[in-house]
């Protein structure tokens, strides 16, 4: 069976980081709970929690501006949901 996630309809939007970070802890954990850790999707949820999701850290704490650089990390933390949506 397809789930309704399957056919994605346009560009992702972003979603703000706050939510994100909470969104990918919940479903590395899901997939710990369904023996998945050694997935594809868990890996790249792993590196986006570790490191992506904290890559515009220190320029904005430089002081730069950071707004492009967010949405980017956000539209591919839904992504990383919409992936874990579609393989349920």
């Amino acid at each position: 069976m397809m789930s309704k996630f399957a056919k994605r309809a346009g560009e992702l939007s972003p979603i703000p980081l706050r939510h994100a970070r909470k969104r990918i802890s919940t479903i590395l954990s899901e997939l710990r709970t369904k023996n998945m850790a050694d997935s594809d999707l868990y890996r790249v949820a792993k590196q986006w929690l570790d490191v992506e999701s904290k890559s515009h850290w220190e320029k904005m704490n430089q002081g730069e501006d950071v707004t492009e650089l967010v949405r980017q990390i956000g539209i591919s933390a839904a992504d990383i949901v919409w992936q874990y949506n579609t393989m349920r």
